[in-house]
This record gives C-alpha cells, sequence and structure tokens, in this order.
C-alpha cells in the first residue's frame, strides 16, 4: 500500500471495508483498529488475471490483500469464471478462541 497514490490508497481502504463491514460490529472495529496499529502500508495486493477492463465472460481473476493481521482473497476462477469464492482470516486469532493454549495455561503453568 506504502506505493500506492493517495487516491489508490482510499480506493484501497474502501475494498478492505467491503469485507470488514460484513462483521459484527464489535468485529470490525478490532479488527480495523489492528490494521492501523499495525500499518496500512504493511498491506499488499496481488492480482491474478487479466487487466484489460473489457474482461471477456469467463476470464477468470484472483487478488488476495494481505498484512500483517489480516489476509483477504478473492477467487473467481473456478468453472469457467462462474463461480466466487472469498476468504477473510484474522492471521492472530485464525481460529477462534484457543483452547489448547488455555489448557497449558491454566495446566502447566509453574506456581
Amino acid at each position: 500500500m506504502k506505493d500506492m497514490t493517495a487516491a489508490q490508497k482510499a480506493i484501497f481502504k474502501e475494498l478492505i471495508e467491503v469485507y470488514l463491514n460484513r462483521y459484527h460490529v464489535t468485529l470490525k472495529d478490532r479488527q480495523m483498529v489492528k490494521l492501523i496499529k499495525t500499518g496500512l502500508d504493511g498491506i499488499h495486493f496481488a492480482w491474478m488475471g487479466n487487466i484489460n477492463p473489457d474482461i471477456k465472460e469467463g476470464a477468470g481473476f484472483y487478488y488476495r490483500i494481505q498484512g500483517s493481521t489480516i489476509l483477504i482473497e478473492f477467487d473467481n476462477t473456478q468453472n469457467n469464471a462462474n463461480h466466487i469464492h472469498t476468504v477473510v482470516r484474522d492471521l492472530t486469532n485464525d481460529f477462534g478462541e484457543d483452547l489448547l493454549r488455555m489448557h497449558y495455561k491454566k495446566m502447566h503453568t509453574n506456581p
């Protein structure tokens, strides 16, 4: 993101917010705070596919947005590009509550 113009950064931030706006407001706000705290300039965008605006039907494409705390993927490459998958992952809390870590902390910590 650091190599983008101010206008590009604004659009890129809006794209990230499209995904985060699907979260409950509390989770959305927490994720945005993480992104800002770790620095928006550390977020990268990768594109795979045609860059011509006259994309032909069936021409698949994929993009990935990744920073140290978040991963967003948009994949429209299957079945002649007629089936979209998206993924949003919090890389700091990828699978929610870490029960194993809680167990070790509670049961295997020296007093």
